[in-house]
């Protein structure tokens, strides 16, 4: 459902816990702005301190926000760009938060900017109780604004989506932008959707959007216009609405453009306002001011004293082949008196550090321009012969290089067109290769098919003639219906997967395999691999088809992550040798193994990445679990212990047994932990202290497989005599003695309603009984070497098995 917040809504973010703010206007309402692309809203910490989570749109909610954030970053100590300094909300780092908030992917969380945006200031001229700009107001705010501009042009910056709402004005004064996400800057990526500009503030030019260094220059200047103009009553009430001109009459001698340039002309001077002037008649936003140009003419008294300076001509006009002369004669410094000789010292060193600037960054265009400008103010200003130049050489330099790279682009044309065919030629050769591997793949496919049916016959036989020698003939015939069908085409049928205690055929059928997961890898020329598997574990919690189903581990140190449609998502590779086990944390972030190196390792499920490995066994490493609680990891190891270990440091908490130890299990409370045994016997322990609790004797051979029931009240044991027992958990009594395995049983697993129970054995079946009476329901067929793993799906939908013959199978 949408993100809908209340106040005082929580929400947890990166372990800090953040509350929906109140809107102060509107007791009772969440504090959020709407834009065209996203909602922001106001979230305080425990400490009181603001914050703003912007939460976008379906349409801009994409996973190109995370390097943007990440290229916006550095930029957050310039004027004006707190924003920058943001964190995306991404399924990977905030899983939990979004899959209770879906419409929060991708969201952003920066800093809270209090203040009204320029567009509300100009919206509320008729408010009463709004009182207008002062001159010095004005001048203040346009200065700022003129400020951030000029800073981020020398950046090679841009925010290209200029106008009325993305220009905050906060309550201790200057200016600050917003909207930052499509931001241009020579390491950006383009976006996507590119923003034609707002009404009343986009250039002529801009018909499919901007994205460059000079994207803001138009828009800039009419803001500027819009703030020096606005302390004048004439200014306000021609006003068009939200914004000063009409969409329609950008850049046409309209009624409110000649009032502008009237108002500024007469409040801040002609230079002023022909640099308005010579961005309104641009032709492209290149012949548009540079803002370090706009920041030297407004550098002077905030009170309406500007020391502007002619210098916008040579600066701005493109068709001008010798500069103007300047209004008064400069010759030096002392031509000047007073307050104008300081000023034009402060405007001459604003455009002489700027040059600088474009020159270190190799913009000889701008470089150019500005020189141009100082040149005509100042002409011996300190070493500015010396710097235009090093212009002048820069770009002879810089054309000289693009001559020569376009004569060796011509020159590779013909290579490249030759490299092309030929990749084209090996291209379609190695598609007729794959069609053939395919054909034989499929063939290979058929006959494994082929063989599985025979097998699964024969076992079915062998179950029919052991069944007879008990003299239990008519369970014995219902094996033997359908091997006919079988022999003859080589095709499993439901009739072949025969079960005692009078199952339909029908039920039968509910419990089929729904899907084959190979252990095995493809090397060159066809060779494949394949990996015995030796433990299965379904993640905790539903997932969608791209996400983990389950883990399986197997020989060769790998453990297989696959997607719920059955593909391989990820492998892990741990030490030579065997995984033996795995198993998910309670929250599904984590996948603990343990392997026949004698070491237990975390990896992250997200990522594949090896979080720690845990040295103490010395022997192999038979089983691992969790706690429910998440916080503690047991291993069982053939060195006769059990090792409890701290997850969240990997820290050893107690050793227990004295036998060697082949299966763990952790109650559903998490008090007691099970562990079977290398002598027979199971042995109960209280988590807590490591008391034992019971000894359980009734098995002949080995255990290799524990499981508590859902409740706790239940424990299942499975051995190599073939057997699985149930025990009452509260006093360690025996209870079911379940028989029908002829081969040891290596795994058991409860479903998740704790109605059936299931095994896997080295006969190579898997058996379900029904735990209330230990009536057998299932015998599963197919795989063709030992069972060594089976488990339930968190919804009771699907068991696996793992097998030696390298596949885990899905029954449902």
């Amino acid at each position: 459902m949408p993100f809908q917040p209340q106040v005082n809504d929580q929400l947890v973010i990166n372990g800090a816990t953040y509350r929906i703010a109140e809107h102060p206007a509107a007791p009772g309402m969440p504090y959020g702005q709407a834009g065209r692309r996203a909602i922001v809203y106001q979230v305080t910490t425990g400490g009181g301190e603001h914050d703003a989570l912007k939460v976008f749109s379906r349409r801009f909610r994409t996973p190109a926000l995370v390097p943007v954030a990440q290229k916006l970053a550095p930029y957050a100590t310039l004027p004006g760009l707190q924003v920058c300094r943001r964190e995306v909300l991404t399924p990977q780092r905030n899983g939990p938060l979004l899959r209770q908030h879906p419409d929060l992917t991708y969201a952003v969380l920066m800093p809270w900017i209090e203040g009204a945006t320029w567009m509300e200031t100009m919206a509320r001229r008729d408010d009463p109780s709004q009182s207008p700009l002062t001159p010095a107001e004005s001048m203040a705010l346009a200065h700022s604004l003129a400020k951030v501009l000029a800073a981020m042009e020398e950046k090679g910056l841009a925010h290209c989506d200029l106008s009325g709402p993305n220009v905050l004005l906060p309550p201790a004064g200057g200016v600050a932008l917003v909207d930052v996400e499509e931001m241009y800057g020579s390491e950006f990526e383009r976006p996507a959707v590119l923003s034609g500009g707002s009404g009343g503030y986009a250039h002529q030019s801009v018909k499919n959007g901007v994205w460059k260094a000079t994207g803001d220059r138009f828009a800039g200047a009419v803001l500027l216009a819009e703030m020096l103009g606005w302390c004048d009553a004439r200014v306000r009430e021609a006003t068009w609405g939200e914004q000063y001109f009409d969409g329609a009459e950008v850049q046409q001698e309209s009624t409110r453009y000649r009032l502008l340039i009237e108002v500024l002309q007469e409040r801040w001077g002609k230079r002023v306002a022909e640099l308005f002037a010579r961005a309104w008649q641009s032709s492209t936003l290149e012949a548009c001011p540079a803002f370090a140009v706009w920041l030297a003419v407004l550098s002077g008294d905030a009170d309406g004293a500007v020391p502007v300076v002619e210098d916008v001509r040579a600066e701005i006009d493109e068709t001008q082949v010798q500069a103007p002369e300047p209004d008064w004669e400069v010759v030096g410094g002392d031509s000047a008196s007073g307050g104008e000789e300081g000023a034009l010292e402060s405007t001459a060193r604003s455009l002489y550090e700027a040059l600088q600037g474009q020159i270190a960054q190799g913009n000889w265009e701008e470089a150019e321009r500005l020189g141009q400008a100082l040149a005509v103010l100042w002409p011996g200003y300190r070493d500015l012969p010396a710097l235009l130049k090093q212009v002048s050489g820069g770009r002879e330099e810089e054309q000289k290089v693009a001559q020569e790279i376009a004569h060796w682009e011509q020159a590779f044309q013909e290579p490249e067109a030759r490299l092309a065919e030929a990749r084209d030629a090996l291209a379609a050769e190695r598609r007729q290769l794959e069609q053939q591997l395919q054909a034989l793949d499929a063939r290979d496919e058929e006959l494994r098919q082929r063989g599985n049916s025979l097998a699964e016959a024969r076992q079915a036989l062998e179950e029919a003639r052991r069944l007879l020698a008990r003299h239990r003939w008519e369970e014995a015939r219902q094996w033997l219906g359908g091997l006919a069908e079988v022999v003859s085409q080589g095709h499993p049928t439901a009739s072949s997967a025969r079960v005692s205690g009078g199952i339909t055929e029908k039920q039968v059928r509910r419990l089929k395999e729904v899907r084959r997961l190979k252990h095995v890898t493809r090397g060159l020329l066809g060779h494949s691999d394949t990996y015995r598997v030796s433990s299965v574990a379904f993640f905790p919690r539903p997932t969608d088809a791209t996400q983990v189903l389950l883990a399986s581990a197997s020989e060769g140190g790998r453990i297989w992550l696959w997607r719920r449609d059955g593909t391989l998502l990820r492998t892990l590779t741990g030490p030579a040798g065997w995984i033996h086990s795995v198993a998910f944390s309670p929250d599904g972030a984590t996948l603990a193994s343990g392997a026949s190196d004698g070491t237990v390792r975390l990896w992250r499920v997200a990522d594949g990445a090896l979080l720690r490995t845990s040295k103490g066994h010395t022997g192999r490493v038979w089983s691992v679990a969790f706690s429910p609680d998440g916080t503690t990891l047991a291993s069982g190891s053939g060195d006769t212990t059990v090792r409890l270990w701290r997850v969240a440091d990997g820290a050893p908490v107690r050793t227990l047994h004295k036998i060697e130890v082949r299966s763990v299990a952790f109650s559903p409370d998490g008090t007691t932990l099970a562990s079977g045994s290398g002598d027979g016997t199971v042995r109960l322990w209280r988590a807590a202290d490591g008391t034992l609790l019971h000894t359980l004797k009734e098995h002949a051979g080995r255990v290799m497989g524990v499981a508590f029931s859902p409740d706790g009240t239940l424990l299942a044991s499975g051995a190599e005599d073939g057997i699985v027992q149930s025990w009452r958990v509260t006093d360690g009594m025996p209870l079911l003695t379940l028989k029908g395995h002829t081969g040891g049983v290596r795994s058991v697993a409860f479903s998740p309603d704790g109605t059936t129970l299931a095994s896997g054995a080295k006969d190579k079946t898997v058996r379900v009984w029904r735990v209330a009476d230990g009536t057998l329901l299932h015998a599963l067929l197919g795989h063709t070497d030992v069972v060594r793993s089976v488990a339930f799906s968190p919804d009771g939908t699907l068991l696996a098995s793992g097998s030696w013959d390298a596949t885990v199978r899905l029954w449902g």
